[in-house]
């Protein structure tokens, strides 16, 4: 890379599907918490007694609850995914810093005289 803008935008076109797809899993995690208030305050009219809750507002709860895990699971890969595309532009940014940073020394001081 000749400079360090053109490796953080070679960093950035890497990220960008994946950073989209974890937006939308962010998204659906917002709207799953929303559905599960909802019913959580469904079900506080039974709170006595859940067992007379309707079947149908139970399975919905226990399917919201299991949409929310497995969504938690899939941002925690996308979160994975993100460290892995961003360790080797961790690496070669350390190793170019020097190098870009004597590229613009000569640079400078030829502008100072």
């Amino acid at each position: 890379y000749p400079n360090r803008i053109a490796h953080q935008k070679d960093r950035q076109n890497s990220l960008e599907q994946v950073l989209l797809v974890r937006q939308v899993g962010a998204e659906r995690m917002k709207d799953l918490l929303a559905e599960r208030s909802k019913l959580t305050d469904e079900m506080a009219f039974y709170a006595k007694d859940q067992s007379k809750a309707p079947a149908k507002l139970q399975r919905q709860i226990a399917g919201v609850t299991q949409s929310l895990a497995e969504q938690e699971r899939f941002l925690a890969e996308k979160d994975k995914e993100i460290e892995r595309i961003n360790a080797p532009f961790d690496e070669e940014q350390q190793r170019l810093e020097p190098l870009w940073q004597s590229h613009q020394a000569p640079a400078t001081a030829g502008s100072t005289r």
